[in-house]
């Protein structure tokens, strides 16, 4: 043994900057059931106006579970069940 520290090289990210906080935050806020004005709130924003055009891509999720709420009130719990599982 030579007494070397032996090393492996770990990819590192990309830098991140402020905005990508920001955009994770308000991402895990709406993804997490808070509510838009709650979250354009912290986030700074003057309303929620803000927060749904800047951060729309995080609503999707959400968007997806109320359809498939609806979809199960509409037509039985065990149809929106079988989308789901369909889904993946």
């Amino acid at each position: 043994m030579t007494g070397r520290a032996h090393s492996i090289a770990v990819p590192q990210p990309d830098a991140i900057c402020p905005h990508d906080l920001r955009r994770m935050t308000a991402s895990l806020l709406v993804a997490g059931g808070v509510d838009l004005a709650t979250a354009a709130a912290i986030m700074g924003h003057k309303n929620a106006s803000v927060l749904l055009d800047v951060y729309a891509q995080a609503l999707r999720a959400p968007k997806l579970a109320a359809a498939r709420r609806l979809e199960g009130a509409l037509y039985g719990a065990d149809t929106a069940a079988d989308e789901a599982v369909a889904a993946g």
